[in-house]
């Protein structure tokens, strides 16, 4: 089987311990609101080999009501994936959560279907986690949220639903991370200035084994260092750059040395066209072209080592076992 058929349609979701997750080949189901199903591909670029996990109980299918009209052509949940590898056993774990959509009022829905499942290498299986304090059902996950790894702790941006009297009041940011190693959910909350931050303006990476807090409008980067949850504290801010006028900066990843890379649009024609990649250094403030040109919204920047895991795997192995209940 090629392995251009793992990846058709697929997406980064997340790099860890020298392994790529990828995440796609979506098939949408019309039995139920969370029935989708989909693949994620672990690849050892090193080694050169793959597994896949079929993904199940995946919701991104439509809901249509006559009984709530003014939610009509609105997704009821949503489904979210982190991908890490547990700092004590080496095991690489896929982690699903689905959610109540941000639009939906929670007291329709006194549960949430399949919550919470994790996939492990070892056992090659989905199970529910040991943890019980699951994510509170007044949290949705950021659209397109991708949870981050950063020492056996997979961390995702979220949003929290305050609802006063019966009617939605308002929402704010915070951070929900998911230790690979004791399964347990924790909340983390965030600076005001970000927390009452509009819907896209923020995005989570990582630089060695910090977590990085990017906001897009005030072009600043904001990190929790050694995974230490509180405080946050901003590193810097991507002013005006000398020799080149930039309309809007999105940062992709880090060098090494701390360097942001960044994807560029120089102008408002470049909003849904080509954009150039660069380096900006902090210092002069200048920003290096790498000679690197994509589409816009196409770039991924992730550090590579170099692993073994997954040589004690058959290549191409599909995994496709159901839920298991403990």
């Amino acid at each position: 089987m090629k392995l251009t058929r793992f990846l058709k349609r697929s997406s980064i979701i997340g790099s860890s311990h020298g392994l790529l997750c990828l995440y796609g080949d979506y098939q949408y189901s019309h039995d139920g609101l969370i029935s989708g199903k989909a693949r994620v591909v672990l690849w050892n670029l090193l080694l050169g080999k793959v597994v896949a996990v079929v993904v199940r109980n995946v919701a991104f299918t439509r809901h249509y009501s006559a009984n709530a009209e003014s939610y009509m052509n609105e997704e009821m949940y949503g489904s979210v994936l982190g991908f890490g590898v547990c700092r004590e056993t080496t095991d690489p774990k896929v982690v699903k959560i689905n959610y109540i959509n941000t639009n939906w009022p929670r007291e329709m829905k006194s549960t949430i279907p399949w919550q919470v499942e994790v996939f492990t290498l070892s056992t090659g299986a989905w199970r529910r986690p040991r943890c019980v304090n699951l994510p509170r059902r007044s949290i949705s996950f950021v659209q397109f949220g991708v949870g981050v790894d950063v020492g056996g702790v997979i961390y995702w941006l979220a949003r929290n639903r305050i609802i006063f009297n019966g009617r939605f009041r308002y929402s704010y940011h915070l951070i929900v991370s998911f230790d690979l190693t004791t399964e347990e959910f924790r909340e983390i909350n965030l600076p005001d200035s970000l927390a009452r931050s509009g819907g896209y303006n923020l995005s989570i990476c990582k630089h060695r084994e910090s977590l990085i807090v990017l906001e897009r409008h005030n072009e600043a980067v904001w990190m929790l260092k050694d995974g230490v949850p509180e405080p946050l504290t901003k590193v810097f801010t991507i002013g005006n750059t000398p020799h080149i006028s930039i309309v809007y900066v999105y940062v992709r990843g880090f060098r090494k040395t701390g360097e942001p890379i960044i994807e560029i649009e120089e102008d408002h024609s470049q909003r849904s066209g080509e954009r150039p990649l660069g380096v900006y250094e902090r210092n002069s403030k200048h920003v290096n072209n790498i000679g690197i040109i994509g589409m816009c919204n196409s770039f991924s920047v992730y550090s590579f080592v170099g692993t073994l895991l997954l040589l004690d795997q058959p290549n191409v192995k599909i995994y496709d076992k159901r839920l298991v209940r403990l």
